[in-house]
C-alpha cells in the first residue's frame, strides 16, 4: 500500500504471453508529473505487437508524461494485432526458394512485394513473373517489387510462373542521379523504374561553370557506362549514375581592328565545326572580299 496521500503507477501486462511489466518505484503526489516507462521488461503477445500504454483509453507511448491525479493509475499493455506475408512456390516441382518476410505488419500497413531472391522456377517455365492471392492465378496480381496495403489476417501469396519468352523483367529498380560538381540547377530525383530503364536527361538544368553536360556515367570519373539522356538500359539491378561534363572552349570573330569579337560562341572540347561566314558575324557592309 501506498502512504496515505501519495499515489503509485502500475503497470499492466494485458494478456502478454512472456516477459515482464516495468516497475516505476517512484512515489508521486496529485499534480505529480510522470513520464512513461518503456517496455523494459521485453513484454511480447504472439501475433500481436506492443504499441503503447493506455489508461482511460488513451494510449501513452514510452517517453510520454501525464499528470497524475490523487489515485493510483493503472497503465495497461497496448496490443495490435500483426500479420504475416507466407511467399508459397505454388507448384509440386520447383527449383529455387520462395522468400521469406520476417516483418509483422498490423492491418493498414503498406507491404514492399518480395523479389525472385532464391531464383524460383519451374520446369516448363521462364521464370517468376509475379505473385498472386490466389494458387489459380485467379486473384490479384502483385508485380515484384509493387505495394499492397495490408488486411486483417495472414496472406499468403502464390506464385506465377511465366510460359512466354523472354520473361519480362516486372523487378523495380532505384535510379539515382548525382550532379557531380555541377555549380547550379539540380540533379533528377531519385526514381523507381521497372527494366528495361529509360535514361533521364538533364531535366534540372544543370550548369557547371566552363563546362557543357554531355550525358551520365556509372563512375564520377566518367570510366564507367555512359549513358546519353533517352538511352535504354537492360541490366538488371539499382543504377547509380553521374553527370559528366565537358571544357568548353570559346571561338571568337573579330571583325575590326579593335580586337572586341563580333560574335562568340562556346563548343565542347572535341566538336567539330564549321566556321562561320561573314555574313553570319556581322551585318556592317565590307567594301572588301572576304577571304576567311
Amino acid at each position: 500500500m501506498t502512504e496515505p496521500g501519495k499515489v503509485a503507477v502500475i503497470y499492466d501486462a494485458n494478456g502478454a504471453g512472456t516477459g515482464e511489466v516495468p516497475v516505476d518505484n517512484n512515489i508521486y503526489v496529485e499534480g505529480s508529473t510522470v513520464q512513461v516507462l518503456d517496455n523494459t521488461g521485453g513484454l511480447a503477445r504472439q501475433g500481436y505487437k506492443f504499441g503503447g500504454w493506455m489508461v482511460d483509453n488513451i494510449i501513452f507511448q514510452p517517453g510520454d508524461s501525464f499528470i497524475i491525479g490523487n489515485g493510483d493509475i493503472t497503465l495497461s499493455a497496448v496490443w495490435i494485432p500483426v500479420y504475416r506475408v507466407i511467399y508459397d512456390a505454388n507448384a509440386n516441382l520447383f527449383s529455387g526458394s520462395p522468400p521469406s518476410d520476417p516483418v509483422e505488419y498490423p492491418s493498414g500497413a503498406q507491404v514492399t512485394v518480395k523479389g525472385n531472391s532464391g531464383n524460383l522456377s519451374a520446369p516448363g517455365t521462364f521464370g517468376l513473373e509475379y505473385w498472386t492471392t490466389e494458387p489459380d492465378g485467379s486473384g490479384q496480381k502483385l508485380y515484384l517489387g509493387s505495394t499492397f496495403t495490408m488486411g486483417d489476417s495472414d496472406i499468403t501469396l502464390y506464385a506465377k510462373y511465366s510460359t512466354n519468352f523472354p520473361l519480362i523483367d516486372l523487378t523495380s529498380y532505384r535510379v539515382t542521379y548525382y550532379a557531380n560538381g555541377a555549380t547550379s540547377g539540380f540533379a533528377p530525383g531519385k526514381v523507381i523504374q521497372y527494366s528495361p530503364i529509360t535514361i533521364s536527361g538533364n531535366t534540372g538544368n544543370l550548369m557547371k561553370e566552363g563546362y557543357v553536360f554531355t550525358g551520365w556515367n556509372t563512375k564520377a570519373d566518367g570510366t564507367g557506362t555512359t549513358y546519353k539522356p533517352g538511352d535504354i538500359d537492360y541490366s538488371l539491378g539499382d543504377l547509380v549514375l553521374y553527370a559528366q561534363w565537358a571544357p568548353v572552349y570559346i571561338v571568337s570573330y573579330i571583325t575590326g581592328t579593335d580586337d572586341v569579337p563580333a560574335k562568340s560562341e562556346q563548343y565542347p572540347q572535341g566538336s567539330k565545326l564549321k566556321l562561320m561566314d561573314y555574313s553570319e558575324v556581322s551585318t556592317v557592309f565590307s567594301t572588301g572580299i572576304f577571304l576567311g
